[in-house]
């Protein structure tokens, strides 16, 4: 739904550092968050690094 693909690298979420390939980081910042906040994600795909907003939603 917020536009990212598969091959995607998150390197900011929130305004915190994503570094490396952490994954075990990530899920602890998305954790933090409550369904319905929404927050900046910068990502990197194709030599380019972009922004997004995304809304928190429950796992289904």
């Amino acid at each position: 739904k917020a536009g990212l693909e598969t091959e995607d690298i998150i390197t900011e979420f929130d305004g915190n550092k994503v570094k490396g390939d952490d994954d075990q980081t990530l899920a602890k910042m998305i954790l933090q968050k409550k369904v319905g906040d929404t927050v900046q994600v910068k990502y990197w795909r194709n030599k380019e690094i972009k922004t997004t907003s995304l809304k928190i939603e429950a796992y289904r």
